[in-house]
């Protein structure tokens, strides 16, 4: 994303997605990471969760499909969303 749009949406994910992760029950964590590199910088979100039924419990019921707020269209024309799940 454009550097000069990266702090506001560090606010805006800190203020949606994280504080969502950290209040729904089974939630272990949840960490962004920000790089700048000249003009752009990367910035990535990642939780870890007791079980799949905790992450659908964010995420509803498709656990690999993004979750999405009403401003997210504001950044949407920097943000590449990746959205996965991993077990052991």
């Amino acid at each position: 994303m454009r550097r000069d749009d990266a702090d506001a949406y560090v606010e805006y994910i800190v203020n949606t997605g994280m504080a969502e992760y950290r209040a729904t029950p089974g939630n272990q964590g949840a960490w962004m990471l920000r790089r700048d590199d000249g003009d752009r910088s990367e910035i990535m979100t990642f939780s870890l969760w007791d079980s799949r039924d905790s992450i659908r419990a964010f995420a509803g019921e498709d656990i690999d499909q993004a979750v999405f707020y009403p401003e997210d269209d504001r950044f949407s024309s920097s943000v590449i969303l990746r959205s996965g799940t991993t077990t052991s």
